[in-house]
């Protein structure tokens, strides 16, 4: 059991410290919008969120709670497809603080819609049947790429959603390479930022194209605590870096 393996504990420590962080950051951030209607802090608090509850949903999966809260799981995909257009447009407007967001930026929720759609299978499906899904899934973890319980086959929106960070993620650091070499302060932010997020998402990338490739070995992958250890240690520096830069002086972006 990985329960009474030390790394499964210290991956376990990291997620839920990691989330603290992350909770105390949300609040300076709320703040910021609520009093000088900063948008930059809703977006990245957005995709935050997104990030929480992904982190939270495979704790329960690791640790198999989630088998009795049947009724959140599968409830996340709509808002991972936030990630990453909340953070590229948070990057937008802190090299355009002025500016506000471009008319065809709702084009970049389409994901979100497309998943909204795609949870309703398993959202109708009978509570029992549910939780002899999860059941099922707290013994074999690799049966969260492979059950039916949408539309769209779970592997395809796996290697969607992460192709859309990946993109995403991409302009982000297309934006950083462009921007006033005067903006230096702003600059030195960014370049934090997307290189904490770009470690993480590439190791989460790496770990599902591994297990798309080699179904074989699927439950090994998912169940190599050194790979859960380093993915939750990159969440844990990306939550503390989401604390500490909203709790300081930055630019403001406007509600116009």
């Amino acid at each position: 059991m990985m329960q009474h393996n030390p790394q499964f504990w210290i991956s376990l420590s990291f997620a839920i410290l990691g989330g603290a962080f992350c909770i105390s950051g949300l609040l300076f951030r709320f703040y910021r919008f609520f009093k000088y209607r900063d948008i930059g802090q809703l977006l990245i608090s957005v995709g935050v969120m997104a990030l929480i509850w992904h982190v939270m949903i495979y704790c329960m999966i690791y640790t198999g709670e989630i088998q009795y809260y049947p009724r959140i799981y599968n409830k996340g995909i709509p808002f991972y497809y936030l990630v990453g257009p909340c953070f590229y447009f948070y990057v937008w407007l802190k090299f355009n603080p002025n500016s506000t967001l471009p008319k065809y930026w709702l084009l970049h929720l389409l994901p979100f819609c497309f998943g909204l759609i795609d949870v309703i299978p398993y959202a109708i499906a009978p509570l029992e049947e549910q939780k002899k899904l999860l059941r099922m899934l707290v013994e074999d973890i690799p049966l969260g790429f492979k059950h039916h319980y949408g539309f769209v086959d779970q592997q395809l929106h796996y290697m969607l959603r992460f192709g859309l960070a990946i993109a995403y993620i991409i302009g982000q650091w297309r934006l950083y390479y462009n921007a006033d070499v005067d903006a230096k302060a702003t600059k030195r932010e960014v370049l934090i930022f997307n290189s904490v997020y770009s470690i993480y998402l590439l190791l989460q990338c790496s770990i599902v194209l591994a297990i798309i490739l080699n179904s074989s070995q699927e439950a090994y992958i998912l169940k190599s605590l050194d790979k859960l250890v380093w993915v939750s240690f990159c969440f844990l520096l990306f939550s503390l870096w989401f604390m500490l830069d909203g709790n300081k002086k930055s630019t403001l972006y406007y509600l116009k």
